[in-house]
């Protein structure tokens, strides 16, 4: 049953205007950060992709906004709609609220890799090259993801620089559906997120660690370690925790508020 309704919620957010709708602002938004690299062609996408979140205030809108209208407002959707009933007559609440959760995630995964993907092609169009070797400035220089470019590897660069992104994106539209599960309201599940953000960053503001910087979590890539697939794994289950904390919760949330009406 788990399955059956991650997929039709899956289709209801990515099958829908509302996926390409935002996928076309956030290309738009991307293209507006790049600004005047656009323009020049000695810039690679993979430069223009490292440099698009850096001191362009972009990282609340592409990661922290946008991605959330298509699959992460779907449950805020339902009760305002009050079609919530349909589907819990024909499964637990606890696997609704899942279905729901695990197709926000996916789908603003989605929306940002679709929206990395049109921009590689739109930049590659006007002329630009896919990516370069970064010069070597000596043993240890070079960490994390821009290794694999050194390397040579400008696929897998692009591939897990594009999936960190979207970890990010999906870690967000977990704390939207938790937010949602909490108080079923389109705009405080939109708004909420970016609120629990700034206060988390205003806690751990003395952090040193990379692994302990909410800000690395979101809108930075890990520079611990010089391998790009550490970095990712490392990415990656920061992401799986914080996911799998606003799912449980979200999930609990929505049995409780069933059982007792």
């Amino acid at each position: 049953m788990l399955g059956n309704l991650f997929r039709v919620d899956l289709r209801r957010a990515v099958c829908s205007r509302v996926f390409l709708l935002t996928v076309a602002v956030m290309v738009f938004v991307e293209l507006l950060c790049a600004g005047p690299v656009l323009f020049t062609l000695e810039f690679a996408v993979t430069d223009i992709l490292d440099n698009l979140f850096a001191g362009t205030g972009s990282s609340e809108i592409l990661l922290m906004v946008l991605p959330l209208f298509p699959g992460a407002l779907l449950y805020a959707r339902d009760v305002q709609e009050r079609s919530v009933n349909f589907w819990l007559v024909r499964a637990k609440a606890e696997t609704y609220m899942a279905a729901k959760f695990l197709a926000a995630c996916v789908s603003a995964l989605l929306a940002l890799a679709v929206s990395f993907t049109v921009l590689t092609f739109i930049l590659l169009a006007m002329g630009h090259g896919l990516g370069r070797t970064i010069p070597y400035g000596g043993e240890g220089s070079i960490y994390g993801y821009l290794q694999l470019l050194y390397e040579g590897n400008v696929a897998g660069y692009l591939i897990l620089y594009t999936l960190d992104r979207g970890l990010s994106a999906a870690m967000m539209a977990g704390c939207a559906v938790f937010l949602s599960a909490i108080y079923p309201n389109p705009y405080f599940a939109a708004c909420g997120p970016v609120c629990i953000f700034y206060l988390v960053l205003r806690a751990f503001s003395g952090a040193t660690q990379e692994l302990l910087s909410p800000h690395t979590w979101m809108s930075g890539t890990y520079q611990l370690f010089s391998s790009g697939w550490l970095a990712f794994l490392c990415k990656a289950g920061v992401a799986l925790l914080v996911c799998g904390v606003y799912g449980a919760l979200s999930v609990w949330i929505m049995g409780r508020r069933w059982r007792h009406g």
